[in-house]
């Protein structure tokens, strides 16, 4: 095996067990994350605020809704820590979880951290296959 096959590799291997690492504690994050959301309590919330969070790239814009919610008698607002390109429409509404601890959760965080979870995973799968099962160590001709 040359040299160079013996860098592609290895650099194959280490990015491919690195992305599936990644992907597989994003997955963990998301079990957890749904096991927080269906342990806690529901709440109704209401966008009654959006929030232009920075310009991305120099072109798009992104933004985070405010929600505002009654919890025990009490009327709270809590910034949502998912921003998005689209603007949410005040007036909206959406079920928030809160937590035992009183964390905040969202439907649509849960989700992004499953499909970024999964595109690493997946990616980081392929190129571990590709190491393992398709760069198989020849033998040496002689």
């Amino acid at each position: 095996m040359r040299q160079s096959d013996r860098i592609a590799r290895l650099v194959f291997s280490v990015l491919g067990l690195l992305l599936l690492g990644i992907g597989g504690n994003l997955i963990i994050d998301f079990v957890r994350l749904s096991v927080r959301m269906s342990s806690g309590r529901q709440v109704n919330a209401t966008v009654v605020e959006v929030i232009r969070v920075r310009e991305h790239n120099g072109h798009d814009t992104l933004y985070t809704p405010v929600y505002e919610y009654e919890d025990g008698g009490e009327v709270k607002r809590y910034t949502s820590d998912v921003s998005r390109s689209r603007r949410a429409e005040i007036g909206s509404e959406t079920t928030l979880y809160i937590s035992k601890d009183g964390k905040i959760y969202q439907k649509s965080g849960a989700a992004v951290t499953l499909f970024v979870g999964t595109i690493f995973a997946v990616v980081g799968g392929v190129f571990t296959f590709i190491t393992f099962k398709l760069w198989k160590k020849k033998p040496e001709e002689t």
